[in-house]
């Protein structure tokens, strides 16, 4: 899936992936006889359909989630680090240099560092983990540095910050349904810093 852009795919069995931008999921043409394996690099939320002969699983960039049916969210966006956060049913996370297997219940979120090699379980807000699907565009006490990321992808632009003083400052907020140029007018006016948009470049001063 390019910047800019998400999309929707039902697979045979009937298991729904909303997939973000920016995002590869890789998946055989016709699923195994005794599981449902697929490749994500990215974020996508599953909806998988129940079926516990054939469990549904998703590899990542070091663990693996073993599903039987269930509803979550995976982000991989961010360097070294998985998200993984759990609506309904149950999901298990192994593999990889995990010591051992890690259940998850609905409300949790699992984030898992492959530079300590370490997975930390927390509380999830589910409306900020799952905003996306639903043309949410959410951030929460996040560097303004990675809330641009974040606008780059959702919008298929590229951003340069020559404002660097303001990078780390943490921003929460939302938008929803508002193009380009209404989100950085919104920032700038409180940053206080002055843009300017060139078709898909857009330089922060």
């Amino acid at each position: 899936v390019d910047k800019g852009e998400r999309i929707q795919i039902m697979f045979q069995d009937g298991t729904k992936v909303y997939i973000n931008s920016d995002s590869k999921l890789r998946y055989p043409k016709k699923f195994a006889l005794n599981t449902r394996e697929v490749y994500l690099e990215g974020e996508a939320y599953f909806v998988v359909a129940k079926n516990k002969n054939r469990p549904f699983i998703v590899n990542l960039s070091g663990p693996a989630i073993h599903v039987l049916g269930t509803s979550f969210n995976v982000n991989t966006y961010k360097k070294d680090v998985i998200e993984t956060s759990l609506l309904t049913g149950k999901i298990k996370i192994s593999g990889g240099s995990l010591p051992h297997e890690y259940t998850l219940t609905p409300g949790e979120k699992a984030t898992y560092s492959s530079v300590d090699k370490a997975l930390k379980i927390t509380k999830a807000d589910v409306h900020v983990e799952t905003g996306w699907c639903n043309d949410y565009l959410i951030f929460d006490s996040e560097p303004l540095i990675d809330v641009i990321e974040q606008i780059e992808r959702w919008y298929g632009v590229e951003i340069e910050l020559k404002y660097p003083q303001i990078a780390q400052d943490l921003l929460s907020g939302s938008f929803r349904h508002e193009n380009i140029q209404n989100v950085i007018h919104s920032l700038s006016l409180q940053y206080k810093f002055k843009y300017e948009i060139h078709k898909d470049k857009i330089i922060i001063y």
